[in-house]
């Protein structure tokens, strides 16, 4: 029983040992591809301009249409009040569409220039410590 724990803990050791190797980085390009891709602050980034975009199709959207039912007390046929049957919907005024778009174009480019930011700083900050590793 003895040999065959000292043998399974030996095995699990070395299945860590090669799951944590690093690999070396030839290049800056590829240490710039592996930090794009692993950094969260990016990431949330990209899914902000990912939303802005799909807010602008949004601009148009209108209020529910209500159906209502109810009793008109104030007009009456004979002694009975009237039964009321409707549908309603509310609507602005179109210029509020527009500029609802307006709004929603000029917010999703700021959140591609935020990104642009983002990922260009990134790009100089693993550029600034590749090179000071290097030299």
């Amino acid at each position: 029983m003895k040999p065959l724990s000292i043998l399974l803990l030996l095995v699990g050791f070395s299945a860590f040992s090669q799951e944590n190797q690093i690999t070396p980085i030839e290049n800056v390009e590829e240490l710039k591809k592996m930090a794009f891709e692993n950094n969260l602050g990016l990431e949330a980034s990209s899914l902000r301009v990912d939303e802005a975009d799909a807010r602008i199709g949004s601009a148009f959207t209108f209020d529910k249409t209500e159906g209502y039912f109810g009793n008109d007390e104030s007009n009456r046929a004979g002694d009975q009040s009237l039964d009321v049957l409707g549908v309603r919907q509310f609507f602005n005024f179109p210029t509020v569409y527009f500029a609802r778009k307006k709004v929603y174009k000029t917010s999703f480019r700021q959140e591609q220039s935020t990104f642009q930011l983002k990922k260009l700083n990134l790009e100089q900050k693993v550029s600034r410590v590749y090179y000071q590793l290097q030299y």
